[in-house]
């Protein structure tokens, strides 16, 4: 269904496009399909030359805005500045409270949010955009907040772990009060801003989802089992988030009992130069080696050729951990067994030996005896990797989940209540 009538949704990202976040360029992708008109705005320019083919299915206009981080910029200052002029030509009163709120804020007073505001919010007036919605609860939403300020439209945001632990309750709070709604990744992340919100803060569970047509799960071809040596796969983001050293000790373990086996870590960006140096100090390159910036049909690839995915992520002190791990979806979707971490959010998706098997964070020797237990029961296998695919089938489908967004977007536009039915799209108020 195509929504003519519906003003173009502003789209608001750190970073865009970014390899490590598929799962918005997915969601944009699939709010295109759906008819939604999305213009997308990134406060920054990207750094990484690999992007997934994807990005180039990716209908929607794109918007820059000029900014003086990284690095400082003379025209991204007269670029930013200008709009300032402009906005306190428009309303006066407006400009001054927006700067004193600005100054006043207990989180970090930073110029180049106000100013990339200024930017936007006139941007946002000649498109003719209402709603604002941030992909992530930091930057992108303290940006969007400021915006609102300016001229008064409606915004929403994304809530991920890395931004619930990474932002003070009291801000946290503050934004939620001010959004039309807020979208959290998990149920666990859900109940923590249940607890912060002081206000009638709607508050909506959004699983991430994949598309399903991009993973076919035919079975493997049959080998000759005796002579093949298994293949262990994971793919790594951050080297303590997701337990690459738990991974690497275990890969050590194995290897020390003689255990024949291959393992495969895949990897994006800087984390590639700590991930070799562990790989060389454990002196496990000859049966580790790593796999640097694939494309998504050579990832795809991957998850056909190995027989276990593992990812034993871990919740740091702070609480902070990864929210579900997309490629942890996506291996599940090939019917890959899987072994990760009991985090809270992983535990949201992977039920122990039902669908995959759970160890406990930060026990490498667990994870070892949890690999061989595994790899010795080809039949277990077969049924884990089944049960992994129907899991996120049911759950985690693309265009089911994109859709409960798309309502609550269709909502903050035409300022009617959303008709959103699904169980997992739960209100919270308190």
């Amino acid at each position: 269904m195509y929504y003519p009538n519906a003003a173009p949704i502003g789209y608001l990202l750190k970073t865009f496009p970014k390899i490590s976040e598929t799962h918005v360029l997915n969601e944009i992708l699939e709010l295109e399909r759906q008819g939604l008109k999305v213009h997308i705005f990134s406060l920054r320019r990207p750094e990484d030359e690999e992007v997934y083919p994807a990005i180039a299915e990716v209908q929607s206009p794109v918007t820059y805005i000029p900014s003086l981080l990284p690095k400082f910029s003379s025209d991204a200052a007269v670029e930013l500045l200008q709009p300032q002029n402009i906005l306190l030509e428009q309303s006066p009163r407006r400009y001054w409270q927006t700067s004193a709120f600005q100054q006043s804020r207990p989180e970090a007073k930073v110029l180049n949010e106000l100013l990339q505001a200024g930017y936007l919010a006139l941007e946002l007036q000649k498109l003719g955009i209402t709603h604002l919605h941030a992909c992530s609860a930091d930057v992108p939403a303290a940006v969007a907040e400021l915006v609102q300020s300016l001229i008064g439209i409606s915004y929403s945001f994304t809530a991920h772990v890395k931004d619930i632990y990474s932002t003070e309750p009291e801000v946290f709070d503050r934004r939620m009060d001010k959004a039309e709604f807020v979208l959290a990744c998990t149920r666990h992340n859900q109940q923590f801003l249940q607890g912060i919100s002081a206000h009638h803060s709607s508050i909506y569970l959004s699983y991430p989802g994949i598309d399903l047509s991009r993973f076919p799960a035919e079975s493997k071809p049959v080998t000759d089992e005796a002579s093949r040596v298994p293949l262990l796969l994971s793919v790594i983001h951050s080297c303590e988030e997701d337990g690459l050293t738990d991974l690497l000790q275990a890969c050590q373990l194995l290897k020390k009992k003689r255990y024949a086996f291959r393992c495969k870590v895949v990897s994006y960006g800087l984390v590639q130069f700590e991930i070799k140096r562990l790989i060389q100090s454990l002196q496990l390159e000859d049966v580790v080696s790593l796999v640097s910036n694939p494309l998504h049909d050579e990832l795809i690839d991957l998850y056909q050729q190995a027989d276990v995915f593992v990812l034993p992520c871990q919740t740091a002190k702070n609480g902070n951990c990864s929210d579900i791990p997309q490629a942890l979806l996506e291996a599940m979707a090939m019917k890959l067994p899987v072994i990760a971490a009991n985090t809270p959010e992983i535990e949201e998706l992977v039920e122990h030996m039902r669908n995959g098997l759970l160890v406990l964070q930060q026990a490498p020797l667990l994870l070892a005896a949890e690999l061989e237990y595994l790899l010795a029961q080809p039949d277990l296998m077969q049924e884990l990797g089944c049960a992994a695919r129907e899991q996120v089938t049911q759950q985690f489908s693309l265009t089911h989940n994109t859709q409960q967004t798309r309502d609550l977007l269709l909502s903050a536009v035409s300022c009617t209540p959303a008709k959103v039915t699904s169980s997992q799209a739960v209100k919270v108020t308190v």
